[in-house]
């Protein structure tokens, strides 16, 4: 029907059990032309009052949402599919879950997505379904570790899962596990075990033909061997990992690669501009799924690409938006804040000592967070930023305080920034007349 109005008084003139079957009839004609439209049939089954029906091609719109960056739209339907997650069989539920609690997640909204993965590992005890359960245990243990700084809460589900998928139970559930032990390793600086068990966690991905868990170890990898400064696999790995993920739809994996590991890889190449635009790419996936981490890792990279190029302006809006996008994640993953500050503060600096007072509020902040043990895991980054501009400052005292912590206390970036830390406790005992 053309005219609306027209459409309407022929669609309500219709009894409601005729109005029924014809979405029935609609829901079965387009599975059979057209079932990659999954939202259009989900919308006829639950016009038709068919939820079980629904149920699947609500999952699987929501999971066609999430690939093309539509977080919200990609929550509403997996929300709607849980509606009725009593009809359907546990793949299919499990999946409603495991999507929902990403997407929670991407949109920095980690308490939400704990109560997600709470109901998901009830769902799966009341089932008895292993698979589910031991989902639903690593997810718990690794928002609590990785986003949320609560390593003892997370043990509590983590043990229970290594027991739960021993012994082969379920080897996927066991890869992924290994997967957040070695993000966890990576928190403490304890870059040796990563490798280790990566290695091992590839070959199960492969041998099973998991291309997730694939994605998961090939991204952590690169980022280790980054971390290690060993950037040639690293390179190697994250390029990979941008392959499998864009394969499987994995985006914060992407991001992660895009915005942060291979620029950061292009500037110690020395191709800033190759940089610049690998971590443009990472910020604009990020932004059209709203991943908060991927925003402040992605601007902060190109604000420092900016910073090094003198192009100061530029380089402001960069940190701003860092700052914009860590800030809701201050309670809970503050590392990410402490990163925009340093670089913030350390740009207002070079510009001019007009701003020393901003400098002073945006790093007086950063120091406050560091003495946080999570805000401590940016420190890698931070003691750097800071410690240059304490030394610039005139402040020989704090700049040695610093590069001693940079030098000293496990973080994940102390072996990429090892030689700023040097160079800078050079210049101090220089100073000091220590030749």
């Amino acid at each position: 029907f053309g005219p609306a109005l027209t459409h309407d008084a022929a669609y309500e003139s219709r009894l409601l059990s005729r109005r029924r079957h014809l979405h029935h009839m609609a829901a079965e004609a387009l599975r059979r032309r057209t079932p990659d439209e999954a939202a259009e049939i989900a919308r006829h089954y639950l016009e038709a009052r068919q939820s079980a029906a629904a149920l699947p091609f609500l999952v699987r719109a929501g999971q066609q949402a999430a690939a093309a960056y539509a977080t919200q739209e990609a929550i509403a339907f997996f929300s709607r599919a849980l509606e009725a997650e009593q009809h359907g069989d546990p793949d299919t539920v499990r999946g409603a879950y495991e999507g929902l609690g990403a997407m929670q997640s991407i949109g920095g909204d980690p308490q939400t997505a704990l109560e997600t993965y709470r109901r998901m590992l009830a769902t799966g005890e009341s089932r008895g379904d292993l698979p589910m359960t031991i989902s639903a245990l690593n997810k718990l243990g690794s928002l609590l570790a990785l986003t949320m700084g609560q390593f003892e809460q997370a043990e509590h589900y983590l043990r229970r899962a290594e027991q739960l998928a021993a012994d082969d139970a379920d080897p996927e559930g066991y890869a992924e596990l290994s997967i957040i032990r070695c993000q966890m390793c990576t928190a403490m600086a304890d870059f040796d075990s990563v490798i280790r068990y990566m290695d091992g966690v590839m070959t199960s991905s492969l041998r099973t033909g998991n291309d997730h868990n694939l994605s998961l170890s090939l991204g952590h990898t690169a980022y280790s061997l980054l971390l290690l400064n060993r950037y040639e696999e690293a390179r190697v790995a994250a390029e990979e990992s941008v392959r499998v993920a864009r394969k499987t739809g994995d985006r914060p994996h992407e991001i992660t690669m895009l915005g942060f590991v291979l620029p950061l890889i292009d500037i110690r190449d020395g191709d800033l501009d190759q940089a610049l635009a690998t971590a443009g790419e990472g910020l604009h996936l990020a932004q059209r799924i709203g991943a908060l981490e991927g925003i402040a890792d992605a601007s902060y990279v190109r604000g420092e690409v900016l910073r090094l190029e003198g192009r100061y302006e530029e380089a402001l809006i960069e940190g701003q938006r860092s700052l914009e996008a860590a800030s809701p994640l201050e309670n809970f993953m503050p590392f990410y804040l402490v990163h925009s500050l340093s670089l913030l503060g350390s740009i207002y600096l070079e510009m001019s000592d007009l701003f020393s007072d901003r400098v002073a509020q945006l790093h007086g902040h950063a120091l406050r967070l560091l003495e946080n043990p999570i805000g401590a895991m940016g420190g890698g980054i931070g003691w750097a930023d800071l410690g240059w501009c304490a030394l610039t400052l005139g402040d020989r005292e704090l700049a040695t305080e610093l590069f001693g912590k940079g030098l000293n206390y496990p973080t994940m970036m102390m072996n990429t920034e090892r030689p700023r830390y040097l160079a800078g406790s050079a210049v101090l005992h220089s100073l000091r007349g220590e030749y």
